[in-house]
């Protein structure tokens, strides 16, 4: 019998610790109280051996895997990859392969649409369960209106209160006891 595979594509900021706290050094070095709710995260993941986690946040454009494996210890031996590939493909696939990238950063940005990121992510190595966990709306649809199916996907975290956010804990051990396969849309 084949198992199926299960991910949580998890954005770092807003959710593992408060968007305010998410500061750097010119040199990369992480500042502030980061990752202060990642214990309340490996507490309901670590039971669960059978889930994986992709780093969809922005981290992965400035860290190596092995890097983000590191911020993400005790969880790091379920981490199997980052989004950013996949990010850049399918923002190359909207300007239909034109050379977009040089001096503009605005067009870069409206085209982001992370759940359709993931979406690629999980076709293309064959995830066949998979939610989202992040706190911004316009990031993870980007300009586009999200159908119910997609929003069902996402688990919405408040920007300062991260894993924190009242029904959050809840609706992330639903999906985890396979209780549900699709999560109630929630907007913060």
């Amino acid at each position: 019998m084949n198992r199926k595979v299960r991910a949580i594509f998890l954005d770092f900021d807003g959710v593992l610790h408060k968007l305010s706290e998410a500061k750097m050094t010119p040199e990369n070095v992480p500042l502030g109280n980061i990752f202060e709710y990642l214990s309340i995260l490996s507490h309901e993941l670590l039971p669960h051996r059978d889930i994986k986690i992709v780093v969809s946040s922005s981290w992965s454009t400035v860290f190596s895997l092995e890097e983000l494996k590191g911020f993400l210890t005790p969880l790091s031996h379920m981490v199997i990859g980052t989004t950013k590939k996949f990010e850049l493909e399918r923002i190359l696939q909207k300007l239909n392969g034109a050379n977009y990238f040089a001096g503009n950063a605005h067009t870069c940005a409206s085209l982001r649409n992370r759940f359709e990121v993931c979406n690629m992510y999980a076709r293309q190595n064959s995830i066949d369960d998979w939610i989202m966990i992040d706190d911004m709306k316009q990031i993870v649809f980007g300009a586009e209106s999200p159908t119910y199916d997609q929003q069902a996907r996402v688990i919405f975290c408040d920007s300062e209160l991260g894993l924190t956010t009242p029904g959050v804990i809840e609706l992330l051990r639903r999906w985890l006891d396979d209780q549900i396969t699709e999560l109630p849309s929630r907007g913060i």
